[in-house]
């Protein structure tokens, strides 16, 4: 069972709230919420937790947001103790993409399938339409075949589509351009650690190019999972740019969002944006949606709304509440409270 014990029920303030993941529909968690909120602060407590309970965390940082000093101070001993950093603008990162999986009863993926998870993931985060996915699954299929990416890496794609010479192949050639020209992606030792807090550092690039590497790491680790790769002990992984993960969350029609959002097998709404509100609000629960929009709206800093696989005081809580992640200050810095 994981669990943190700072966690307090605003309306059961002796009773700590427990996430349990032996009655979870999974171990999904979404934090949820605007800049300032508390979401990192949280979350940087959830991957500690996480590793001292024998998982293995991921976590895709962009703009520089688990940077030494960005990581909350009671935090900063027992985070750098587990950190592994992955500097992907000057080491690459090594995620054997073209290696067909193997899956847990010892069936191995066809490599057409692999093909295809490559080429979807790209073609969907670069918007590419049918007759360009068409290129580009050519050309991923020749690299595939030729083993181009054991000894080329990332930019073994490169060269395919400049092998093809139409302006098709071209095109596609120019949106990949800084995956290639800094072979971020390249094969070798899977390089995540087990037991570790393992951070990619994205900083350094475009934003745009920060918002590729994320889909593709995340799509690959997603594989993985389906494949039974983390069965034992299990692997978080967080995604904390936080405007780009609301972004993501947000887009399309409510009842998407709402799919989305119930996936997760806990969910932690922190004080979401002003002209959110209300639809996060519905999402809580739309049988009280007023009540719940004006408890969003005047949660404090630290403060979330959570339902899940919730245990408070050692009973199943069915429903959602607010906790606080405040507890009573141990320093004289802390000026009254601090985030646990």
């Amino acid at each position: 069972m994981l669990i943190w014990e700072r966690w307090y029920a605003l309306l059961n303030k002796d009773k700590k709230v427990y996430f349990n993941t032996d009655i979870s529909m999974n171990n999904h968690m979404l934090l949820l919420g605007k800049l300032g909120s508390g979401k990192t602060v949280q979350a940087q407590k959830l991957m500690i937790e996480i590793v001292k309970q024998g998982g293995t965390v991921v976590a895709v940082d962009m703009h520089q947001t688990l940077s030494g000093n960005q990581i909350f101070w009671k935090y900063k001993e027992d985070f750098n103790k587990y950190l592994t950093e992955i500097d992907a603008y000057q080491n690459g990162i090594c995620c054997n993409f073209f290696e067909p999986l193997v899956y847990a009863d010892g069936v191995q993926e066809h490599l057409s399938d692999t093909v295809d998870a490559v080429t979807n993931v790209l073609g969907r985060t670069l918007n590419l339409g049918m007759s360009q996915q068409a290129v580009l699954r050519t050309a991923v299929g020749y690299v595939a075949q030729e083993g181009g990416f054991e000894r080329e890496g990332f930019r073994a794609i490169d060269h395919a589509l400049a092998r093809m010479g139409s302006k098709v192949a071209d095109g596609i050639e120019e949106r990949l351009h800084q995956l290639s020209a800094y072979n971020i992606f390249r094969s070798g030792q899977w390089f995540a650690q087990k037991g570790h807090i393992n951070v990619v550092r994205l900083g350094r690039f475009s934003l745009g190019t920060q918002e590729l590497v994320a889909e593709m790491l995340l799509s690959y680790l997603w594989r993985l999972a389906m494949a039974g790769r983390f069965i034992e002990g299990g692997l978080y992984a967080f995604n904390l740019n936080i405007i780009l993960a609301t972004q993501q969350l947000l887009q399309g029609s409510a009842s998407v969002v709402q799919q989305r959002l119930t996936q997760c097998g806990m969910i932690l709404l922190f004080q979401p944006d002003v002209n959110r509100v209300n639809q996060i609000a519905k999402m809580v629960d739309v049988a009280s949606t007023g009540e719940w929009r004006l408890m969003l709206r005047n949660l404090k800093q630290g403060e979330f709304v959570t339902h899940g696989a919730l245990m408070v005081g050692g009973s199943i809580v069915e429903y959602p509440i607010r906790v606080s992640a405040y507890e009573a200050a141990e320093t004289k810095n802390a000026k009254g409270v601090l985030v646990n």
